[in-house]
């Protein structure tokens, strides 16, 4: 047996990784570190979230899945994007993103219409349907829930996450009671998240995170 090189028998085994690529370079990023930060003190090169410049769903699933090859073999790898208007985004789109994920095994988060429709099921239940941004923006309580806790909403607004931290599992709850009244409302042969608005799962990114540091923290 070959002797072992020096300092190797101190050497601690590296851990797996827990990757998120997002979608955008401000507003959900900012809200996954700082929710790390909060869930899981010092655990930030356990739970990381990546740097992504690709912007389209198919894109950022094809930077996450070569993470793969380089990441350890037990690494989790999840992806945050919205479903967009459909005019922007057609549906083959999406199913093509969430078919190479699949492949790749890669978790999806994603939020119909916007990631704002989850910041809004931290101050309501609602079934709301909206068809943009733009759309939920103005047509929804978002900015006034906000300014009620003395913030100014913008997508580039740092405080989002520490301003509604203490909603954080009324959205969760709220998020599987939207999923379920939007599965039981589809059509046939739509029942695929970019089908389904509203429709968002980041609760389950979240357990999941919570389960991958209860492992491996």
């Amino acid at each position: 047996m070959p002797k072992p090189r020096k300092g190797e028998k101190n050497k601690e085994p590296i851990k797996p990784t827990f990757r998120i690529f997002c979608e955008g370079e401000k507003t959900e990023p900012q809200y996954f570190r700082a929710l790390i930060d909060d869930l899981f003190p010092g655990k930030r090169n356990l739970v990381v979230v990546e740097d992504c410049k690709p912007n389209t769903p198919r894109e950022i699933v094809e930077t996450a899945a070569q993470s793969r090859k380089v990441g350890h073999a037990n690494d989790v790898v999840w992806v945050v994007y919205d479903r967009e208007a459909v005019n922007k985004y057609p549906h083959q789109l999406h199913k093509d993103a969430s078919d190479l994920a699949k492949s790749n095994d890669i978790g999806v988060a994603i939020s119909n219409i916007c990631f704002e429709y989850w910041l809004l099921l931290h101050f309501e239940q609602t079934d709301a349907q909206y068809g943009s941004y733009a759309d939920l923006i103005k047509n929804s309580n978002l900015k006034e829930h906000f300014s009620a806790l003395g913030l100014d909403y913008d997508k580039a607004t740092p405080q989002i996450y520490e301003t509604i931290k203490d909603s954080l599992d009324k959205a969760m709850r709220r998020a599987t009671i939207t999923r379920r009244n939007s599965h039981q409302a589809a059509e046939q042969g739509k029942q695929l998240p970019h089908y389904l608005n509203p429709f968002v799962n980041i609760d389950e990114l979240i357990n999941e995170m919570r389960g991958f540091v209860a492992t491996y923290g």
